[in-house]
């Protein structure tokens, strides 16, 4: 289990919170006073993935984006029971699972997906397959280039609330490989076998499942690419001189 949280600027407040007065102290501490109001950008693996998604609900003025990878919990705290509403479906989320995950699965993790898709969330859903319940790094670049166009889009300022994500631009969609095995809820567990990119308002091609809003052509481009790779080893890091 892991989690990051990085710090945006702005003035504007919610009720009091372990992780907001923390940030306090820590702007006190070190003398950057523009921390204590920061917006965040959430990132959380496995149950911290859980725990960010329900933060998202709290706080949701002051989130820019989460990130959650792998997220699943045992009941009754898994990610099938969360609900989000109002402000909180604006916030952009990138979920990350493992097409061999038997800790959480992917189906969990999906039905909390499109649930929120079908209310108009900007969200997006990536696979790395044949990866069991860890290792992300394979994915670093697409999580980096996801955060970059959000950030862009949401355009945190101080004393400015977030702007809202218009879903225009591209989805995608994917076909589940035929299901061989099941998690530990005995629900199935699938790789992706082939994915496409669709212009926003079209239908997904037969057979295949909404995968969710990708930001530009270019970040469309490169989930394909990934996505469409029938096997994303567990040892594998990003290419240091690029892709």
């Amino acid at each position: 289990m892991s989690m990051f949280v990085v710090p945006i600027p702005r003035v504007a407040d919610v009720p009091k919170n372990p992780i907001f007065a923390a940030l306090k102290d820590f702007a006190k501490q070190s003398g950057q006073n523009e921390l204590s109001d920061s917006n965040l950008i959430l990132l959380g693996s496995s149950g911290t993935g859980v725990l960010f998604a329900r933060f998202v609900g709290f706080a949701p003025e002051r989130i820019v984006a989460a990130i959650l990878t792998a997220p699943g919990q045992g009941e009754p705290f898994g990610i099938e029971h969360i609900e989000l509403s109002g402000l909180a479906l604006n916030v952009p989320q990138l979920i990350v699972v493992g097409g061999s995950d038997d800790h959480v699965g992917t189906q969990r993790p999906y039905d909390y997906f499109l649930r929120h898709w079908n209310r108009g969330a900007p969200w997006t859903f990536l696979v790395q397959n044949k990866i069991p319940h860890c290792c992300v790094i394979n994915v670093k670049p697409l999580i980096l280039e996801w955060l970059g166009d959000v950030v862009r889009l949401r355009q945190p300022k101080p004393d400015n609330p977030l702007r809202q994500i218009s879903l225009k631009g591209w989805f995608g969609a994917m076909r589940p490989c035929d299901v061989i095995s099941h998690d530990h809820w005995g629900e199935p567990l699938w790789n992706v076998c082939s994915a496409s990119v669709q212009a926003i308002g079209r239908n997904a091609p037969a057979g295949f499942l909404i995968a969710g809003w990708l930001p530009t052509k270019q970040f469309a481009q490169h989930w394909l690419s990934y996505i469409q790779q029938q096997e994303h080893p567990a040892n594998s890091f990003p290419n240091p001189c690029g892709r």
